[in-house]
């Protein structure tokens, strides 16, 4: 048999999994799933919400797209400062109630200012 050495900053190797451990990945994976399907769809409709009328030119949705990437490095780089002020836990449920709050009111708005604030908020909590 080989003689194995652990190292000491291994504390994690050789825990068991348990079930609230599984529990909690799958919230996690799941959250990222639909942050990503957020921005996968409005690629998608893009050109159904500029035929519609809902964005009056080409440049208000470069302005949403763009906008959007912007966010998400900063909603990513300040994520981590909150997260490291008050916990990564804390940081990641307000992320999620925020986020699916300004989801539902994204649906219901009929004008683009409103459209625009409300995405840009979505995207700085939870990146």
């Amino acid at each position: 048999m080989v003689n194995e050495t652990k190292i000491k900053n291994n504390y994690f190797d050789g825990l068991p999994v348990s079930k609230s451990h599984l529990f909690l990945f799958m919230l996690i994976v799941l959250s990222y799933f639909f942050e990503q399907l957020d921005n996968n769809n409005f690629s998608f409709i893009a050109p159904a919400i500029l035929k519609n009328g809902f964005i009056a030119d080409k440049t208000q949705l470069a302005m949403v797209t763009s906008t959007y990437f912007l966010g998400m490095t900063l909603g990513g780089f300040f994520g981590g400062m909150i997260s490291d002020l008050i916990g990564r836990r804390k940081t990641f449920l307000m992320a999620m109630v925020l986020f699916s709050s300004m989801s539902i009111l994204n649906g219901l708005t009929s004008d683009f200012t409103v459209f625009f604030l409300r995405e840009q908020q979505q995207v700085l909590v939870f990146s």
